[in-house]
C-alpha cells in the first residue's frame, strides 16, 4: 500500500500534535570526538520526548487524527510504543491497556531492583467518584469526578 505524505499532511500533524509533545533539542557532535574525522554528527534527544522516544509523536497523531471508540486504546508490544500509547492515553482521558510479551509468572522470586522493568501496564478509566455540592435552598448537586486505574507488572530485564 503507498502512502502520499507530503509537507501539507505534516504540518497539519506536527500542529495536531503541537500541545501534546515536547520539542526536543539538537546536539551537534564533532565526529573527530568519536574518532570519525571530518564529520558533523546532529542528535536528536529524543529520549527527553513524553514516554522517552519519538514514538510519542506517532501515537499522539494518531489518536487525535482518528476516532476512538468508547472501549479505548489496545496495544501489544514490550517496547516504546507501548509506553507511548499509554502516555498518550493518559493524557487524552482514554482507557488503554497494553499487552507486553512475557515469560512464566515469576512472583515467588527475588529480584535485583536494578534489573527490573516494566512488562505490563494497562491504564484505563477507574470508578467515577460520586461526590454531592451544595447549591441554593438546602439542595445538593451530583458532582462525578473522574479518576483512572492504572495496573503495573514488573519483571527482570531479560538478557538478549
Amino acid at each position: 500500500m503507498d502512502i502520499d505524505i507530503g509537507r501539507d499532511e505534516i504540518e497539519a500533524a506536527s500542529r495536531r500534535i503541537a500541545s501534546d509533545i515536547r520539542r526536543t533539542p539538537l546536539l551537534r557532535i564533532d565526529g573527530g570526538q568519536l574518532g570519525i574525522d571530518d564529520v558533523e554528527l546532529w542528535l536528536k534527544l529524543e529520549h527527553l520526548q513524553v514516554g522517552g522516544s519519538f514514538k510519542a509523536r506517532g501515537m499522539f497523531n494518531r489518536m487525535r487524527a482518528n476516532p476512538i471508540p468508547a472501549a479505548g486504546v489496545v496495544i501489544a508490544s514490550g517496547g516504546n510504543a507501548a509506553i507511548a500509547v499509554a502516555c498518550a492515553a493518559k493524557a487524552l482521558g482514554v482507557p488503554c491497556e497494553v499487552f507486553v510479551p512475557q515469560a512464566a509468572s515469576r512472583a515467588n522470586e527475588s529480584f535485583d531492583l536494578d534489573t527490573l522493568v516494566v512488562s505490563k501496564a494497562i491504564v484505563n478509566m477507574g470508578q467515577p467518584l460520586k461526590r454531592f455540592g451544595t447549591a441554593a435552598q438546602g439542595r445538593a448537586t451530583p458532582i462525578r469526578k473522574r479518576t483512572s486505574h492504572v495496573e503495573i507488572h514488573v519483571g527482570p530485564r531479560e538478557e538478549n
